[in-house]
């Protein structure tokens, strides 16, 4: 082998080592953006965020087996120490995406219990927030009919101004209501 052809051969080599470590960044990224959607989607992903990273292990996994199987290929008349150093470079990134998908599966176990504690903690806040609302607006309703009841009782007579004072129009034998007898009905 001359010197031309093992440049070349070594170009090549490098060439391929650069398009794997691109392939490995591309994977890396696609591997982060997965994270964040399992992040997203932890409610629905309980036996489907296994399911997802072993498929992406897998996938990872293929890829590798790909671009080594490429490699040897490429590489078949090549030096041994070239060879090895492509095939080392692909082992470490199978142990990077291992170790990014072991992290990924911490991460999801996390959310996972995460997730519920903070959709209970809101429940409970809007059903507490929910009854307030109810307890107030029940009493500003009370508030509203009382007004009502004024403004009916001043309409049909029963409750008019006598002078500076208020007057109200109890009948000749007006029931009595109130522990002592203190209330009379103004009119039936």
């Amino acid at each position: 082998m001359d010197v031309a052809a093992f440049k070349d051969l070594t170009l090549k080599l490098l060439a391929l080592a650069d398009r794997m470590e691109q392939r490995d960044e591309r994977f890396v990224g696609l591997l982060t953006q997965h994270l964040a959607e399992l992040q997203n989607a932890t409610r629905a992903v309980s036996s489907g965020g296994q399911a997802l990273a072993r498929d992406a292990l897998d996938m990872l996994r293929s890829q590798a087996r790909d671009a080594v199987a490429d490699s040897i290929a490429e590489a078949a008349n090549a030096s041994k120490t070239q060879l090895e150093a492509s095939a080392s470079s692909a082992s470490w990134s199978a142990r990077e995406v291992n170790e990014a998908a072991m992290e990924l599966r911490k991460q999801r176990g996390f959310w996972l219990w995460a997730a519920p504690i903070a959709l209970i903690a809101g429940a409970l806040l809007t059903a507490g927030g929910s009854t307030f609302l109810l307890w107030k607006n029940a009493k500003e309703l009370r508030r509203a009919e009382f007004g009502q009841d004024v403004l009916r009782a001043t309409q049909s007579g029963a409750l008019t101004r006598c002078d500076n004072a208020l007057c109200a129009k109890v009948g000749m034998e007006p029931k009595r209501f109130g522990r002592h007898g203190e209330y009379v009905l103004l009119q039936d």
